[in-house]
């Protein structure tokens, strides 16, 4: 994914007000921040305006690879964001109509008024002192819902969701062990998973290992130069559940793994309603092999 022209210039403008050295040091420092798991507090101006030049690309892509995933009977007419950061959302989700988006730091939506090219409603609001939340048709809480943790915010997101309700973490094993709360959690107040899980049983998961998804960032010079990398791309890591109100119909299988293409054959790691399991797919069963050399890493099969 690639962030539009308009706002890499208005991201560029915000690091040249900040200095780029600066914002060069906060990237260091938020990205160890981040890989330790400590949360993606903002402590300076160039912490901020690094969030901006890094980490929002990279949360833009990862919603939008989830909300790919949306069945179709699920509305697109409002979107509540719970913990919306600068309102990456809007830029993430641009089939829905109405935007609700609540962050706690005052700067962040100052900033994101200030990028928004959409009109949107805008509130302050800790969301640590949890709900009631207006309803809308899908509610998101990305990268938000695992600094907080509590239960009680969870079922407030959950009763605003007319249609579902996507949560969105790193993929870490401590983002998936989120995730994987909260899909139990979801279940147990009613909810149907649409994706990525091909189930409603209990996650077969276990031990070190751990189930996330990749999107493709594509990075802007100034991006390249804050890392210090020289591709033109990185790969933002993720986990996410989709919970729905009404069953929907969800995938057969999910790809939990970069599918592995052999000289006539290709294995698939699945997660399927009888658990894990790996699949060759032979070059003699032509239909499902056309299938397989077109399935990707978190796709269908």
């Amino acid at each position: 994914m690639q962030l539009s022209a308009e706002l890499r210039e208005a991201i560029e403008r915000r690091v040249d007000a900040a200095g780029f050295r600066e914002v060069a040091r906060a990237v260091v420092g938020m990205s160890a921040r981040y890989r330790e798991g400590e949360g993606t507090e903002l402590r300076s101006d160039a912490e901020r305006a690094a969030y901006l030049a890094v980490r929002m690309p990279a949360t833009c892509a990862a919603i939008r690879a989830v909300m790919d995933e949306l069945p179709e009977p699920v509305g697109r007419g409002s979107l509540l964001d719970l913990g919306a950061g600068p309102g990456t959302s809007l830029w993430a989700a641009e089939e829905f109509r109405e935007f609700t988006l609540v962050e706690q730091d005052r700067w962040l939506l100052d900033e994101g008024r200030g990028l928004a090219v959409r009109p949107a409603k805008w509130e302050q609001r800790d969301l640590r002192k949890g709900g009631p939340f207006a309803h809308h048709d899908v509610v998101l809480m990305s990268y938000s819902y695992g600094e907080i943790g509590d239960g009680a915010l969870l079922r407030a997101a959950w009763e605003a969701a007319r249609s579902a309700l996507v949560v969105i973490e790193p993929g870490t094993m401590a983002g998936f062990d989120c995730v994987r709360k909260v899909r139990s959690q979801l279940i147990g107040l009613g909810a149907h998973i649409a994706a990525p899980c091909p189930h409603d049983g209990e996650c077969p998961m276990a031990g070190k290992d751990w189930c996330h998804f990749a999107a493709r960032v594509e990075r802007s010079s100034l991006h390249r130069r804050l890392k210090g990398g020289d591709l033109g791309h990185e790969d933002e890591k993720f986990s996410y559940v989709i919970a729905c109100r009404e069953p929907v119909e969800r995938a057969a299988a999910r790809v939990i793994r970069h599918p592995r293409h052999n000289p006539g054959y290709i294995e698939l790691s699945l997660c399927a309603a009888d658990g894990l399991r790996q699949q060759i797919v032979s070059k003699k069963h032509k239909e499902a092999f056309r299938l397989a050399r077109r399935t990707e890493w978190g796709g269908r099969f």
